[in-house]
Parts: structure tokens; sequence; C-alpha cells
């Protein structure tokens, strides 16, 4: 059997996962980015903030999968 716990994790591990993807795909469309461009006020500030969430979503998922591998 599994630890009832242990499975539970999964769940963060699996979202951690799916906005990082979806924080790489969405961004592609130029629609999309255009609208974060200008919500956020220019090139620089979205990229600062891109880069930002992305560092910050890629943490998660590592420990999320420190998590999972124990």
């Amino acid at each position: 059997l599994q630890n009832p716990q242990m499975s539970a994790g999964w769940g963060e591990y699996a979202l951690a996962f799916a906005l990082f993807i979806l924080a790489h795909v969405l961004p592609t469309r130029p629609a999309i980015r255009g609208r974060l461009v200008a919500l956020l006020g220019g090139e620089r500030r979205y990229l600062l903030t891109y880069s930002t969430a992305s560092l910050a979503l890629l943490y998660w998922l590592i420990l999320e999968r420190g998590e999972r591998h124990m």
C-alpha cells in the first residue's frame, strides 16, 4: 500500500509542473505577450517579472520533486 500522505503530495508536484509549463507556453502567443507587456508597463518590466516568476516556479518544481524523491 502507498502512504496516503505521499500520494496526496503528488498533486502539488503536478500543479507546480503544470504552472511551469503554462508560464512558458502562454507568453509565446503574441496577443497574450502583448497584453502582459502593456499591463506591466513595458518590455523591461515584463522581462523582469517573467524571469522572476519563471525562477520561482522552477524553484517550487525542484522542491516538490525533492519531496517526492525522498
